[in-house]
């Protein structure tokens, strides 16, 4: 594998982002205006002189003036080759009607998929022989009354 070198940034890094957006906006912009396509993580000072202006600087793609930064013509040259990358492609988007919903027919209920289980063992219903007690009235579950 030869040792090629690269003549920017890689491209999707913060730095390739930010020349391409200083191309985008004239070649000229203070660096706050590059901060709003730079990620959150490189926006503290240091990370931004580290990992975005740092590296444009080292390719000679850009000039600091101040809080301004300019493209170089080397600068415009790198943005130009990915700025197509960067263009919304417009495609036809054609809408598709709806199909109108055929009602489904009602189907019986089956009694029998929703019927009690019967008792595993023998005296494991007894429970449902105790009263209970409304107001002064004792009561089955059944509804039966009981005195």
């Amino acid at each position: 594998m030869g040792n090629k070198r690269r003549s920017g940034p890689r491209i999707g890094s913060a730095a390739h982002r930010a020349m391409c957006l200083l191309v985008d906006l004239g070649g000229r912009a203070k660096i706050g205006r590059l901060l709003d396509v730079i990620p959150v993580e490189y926006h503290p000072t240091h990370m931004l002189e580290r990992c975005v202006i740092g590296p444009l600087a080292e390719y000679s793609l850009i000039l600091e003036e101040g809080e301004y930064l300019s493209a170089t013509p080397k600068g415009k040259d790198y943005a130009g080759q990915h700025l197509v990358m960067h263009l919304p492609v417009t495609q036809k988007y054609v809408g598709q009607i709806v199909p109108g919903r055929v009602p489904v027919k009602p189907r019986p209920l089956n009694l029998a998929k929703h019927r009690a289980t019967a008792p595993f063992r023998p005296g494991s219903d007894d429970h449902l022989k105790i009263p209970s007690l409304m107001g002064n009235t004792r009561k089955l579950p059944s509804g039966e009354v009981v005195e």
